[in-house]
């Protein structure tokens, strides 16, 4: 759909709230008594201008009370057809009646042209006019002076929606862009959803209106002003597109440009249906979920995490450091700028995932197309992750998981399980994580990173070991993540010992030579006992310069 960042837009709520003139008027307060005692003749009647304020509140943030006595706004039923007068002293509105005959119309239901008009007249009420020189009657070839003069825009046109652009015409849930624009600039910008607001499926914060399971066929603007939103439309079947960026539109259960999003709006997440959706997040992080179908997910700017689902979908990271996360089906995953990551995490089984020969991907990465994927995180089992030439981290999470990280200075961390890493070419950061881990560093100055006691035991069952270890190279051993003496706060650095035996001071560093090998182990709690353990393999020489203390 267009975007209504334009000229004519903002000339369009201009309009709306003075014509053209200049003249603005509104109530001085945003909290507006409202009388309804001359619809109490017709029960469906008052409820349908009940929930027109409701809607009024919910998408504006404006509140009324609704009272007996004296009023701001006066309503009844008792004149043939639908209209609001307006009282107003220089700029200000002291007074407004509205009248809607009490047989205007035969359905009173959310969503139907009756609660339509009320939402119309409310508008009037408050301060805002029609979209055009027309009143009680014209058409949109004749009277429009505005392309977006039409229901997608605002309440207060006459047109329907398929006037313009193509959109879907269908009745109104609320103000739409342009009247929510018009009523900041009139009010003020008004806290409103200002949680974490669901809107769709499961809503309940707006009397679940927003949920196309109960309004099949509706209309809204989202105007929502903090915390972490949704749009979740997991329960529609047609294919949408979903669009978070404010003020563009959406096309939701089969409908064209049924939702949008009001300017100054930041809706941070989307959840797709069965359909083949289009997603499109904004400017910031956003979780973007297609679920069923082959969708086509972009991040926009932002580090966005992005869930394509079943079947094969195209996820576009854009600007940012994304999470891309194909799921089943053979997906295309682009990370585009900055740095990105091809999650798996998800895989209920092991698999391979290879940056530099994805043809042999298995498992739920088999197929899986990469472009400027530079990070690959495994699943809970025994993954092979292989890295291409340039610099990459790979995470093994659980699992017995071999990762090759070739050419390129790479971060492999192989979390818990025994795994079998191999830095390759460049300066690289190992990390075996819990269980026996045998590490390569295999050309390169490497740093091999030790996080924790239990990274590595002096049990020979749990402890790792350093293969082709060349301080000559570059080839350090890193242990300043690990708290050397754990009887003082904070983290302390350990002390090397060389071959003497610890002596009941915390924090001390031994080596000893077994087999042409050389075994590490630290005590941090100074019970001499060794804490943790390590083998590096064919190396007798090794001294206190080839660590990180």
């Amino acid at each position: 759909m267009t975007n209504v960042f334009n000229s004519e837009f903002s000339s369009y709520v201009e309009y709306l709230k003075n014509e053209g003139t200049g003249q603005n008027v509104a109530f001085n307060h945003t909290l507006i008594s409202v009388n309804l005692n001359g619809l109490l003749d017709n029960t469906a009647q008052y409820n349908a201008a009940r929930n027109a304020l409701a809607l009024w509140s919910k998408f504006t943030g404006l509140q009324f009370n609704i009272v007996s006595g004296s009023a701001d706004i006066t309503v009844d039923n008792t004149y043939a057809g639908a209209y609001a007068t307006v009282d107003t002293s220089g700029s200000t509105i002291t007074r407004s009646q509205v009248n809607v005959a009490r047989d205007w119309y035969p359905n009173w239901s959310i969503g139907q042209y009756g609660v339509q008009t009320f939402i119309h007249e409310f508008g009037h009420a408050l301060g805002l006019n029609h979209g055009g020189p027309y009143n009680g009657n014209g058409t949109y070839a004749n009277d429009a002076i505005f392309w977006q003069d039409t229901w997608q825009y605002s309440v207060m046109s006459y047109f329907e929606q398929e006037n313009y652009n193509g959109a879907t015409t269908v009745n109104l849930i609320g103000p739409m862009i342009a009247d929510i624009k018009a009523i900041q600039d009139l009010y003020g910008r008004i806290s409103v959803n200002s949680g974490n607001t669901v809107y769709g499926r499961g809503e309940t914060v707006i009397s679940g209106w927003t949920d196309f399971a109960k309004y099949a066929y509706s209309t809204y603007c989202v105007n929502d002003t903090g915390g972490v939103d949704t749009l979740d439309y997991s329960n529609t079947s047609p294919s949408a597109l979903i669009d978070l960026r404010a003020g563009y539109f959406s096309n939701i259960n089969g409908l064209k440009g049924n939702v949008s999003i009001a300017l100054g709006t930041v809706i941070e997440n989307a959840r797709g249906g069965a359909g083949n959706d289009s997603i499109i997040g904004n400017h910031v992080a956003n979780v973007l979920q297609g679920n069923a179908g082959t969708d086509t997910i972009q991040g926009l700017d932002g580090n966005d995490s992005l869930y394509g689902g079943l079947a094969r979908d195209y996820l576009y990271g854009g600007n940012g450091n994304d999470s891309l996360v194909g799921g089943a089906g053979n997906d295309y995953l682009n990370g585009g700028a900055n740095i990105d990551t091809a999650y798996y995490g998800d895989s209920t089984v092991g698999l391979k995932a290879s940056l530099l020969v994805p043809s042999q991907n298995t498992g739920i990465a088999l197929g899986d197309t990469y472009v400027s994927i530079e990070n690959i995180y495994g699943s809970a089992y025994g993954d092979t992750l292989v890295g291409d030439n340039f610099a990459n981290t790979l995470w093994g999470a659980n699992g017995n998981d071999y990762l090759y990280g070739n050419d390129g200075a790479d971060a492999l961390n192989g979390g818990n399980g025994n795994d079998y890493i191999v830095g390759g070419l460049g300066n690289d950061a190992i990390v075996g994580g819990a269980g026996m881990d045998r590490l390569f560093g295999s050309g390169g100055g490497d740093r091999f990173v030790f996080t924790a006691t239990t990274d590595s035991t002096y049990s020979s069952a749990g402890r790792d070991v350093i293969y082709d270890f060349s301080y000559a190279a570059g080839d350090r051993i890193d242990l300043t993540l690990i708290d050397a003496n754990t009887q003082v706060a904070g983290n302390q650095a350990f002390a090397y010992i060389g071959t003497a035996a610890f002596n009941g001071s915390a924090g001390q560093l031994h080596i000893d030579y077994a087999g042409g090998n050389t075994v590490v182990s630290c005590d941090v709690n100074g019970d001499r006992v060794a804490d943790f353990g390590l083998t590096v393999y064919q190396a007798n020489a090794i001294s206190s310069l080839c660590y990180y203390l």
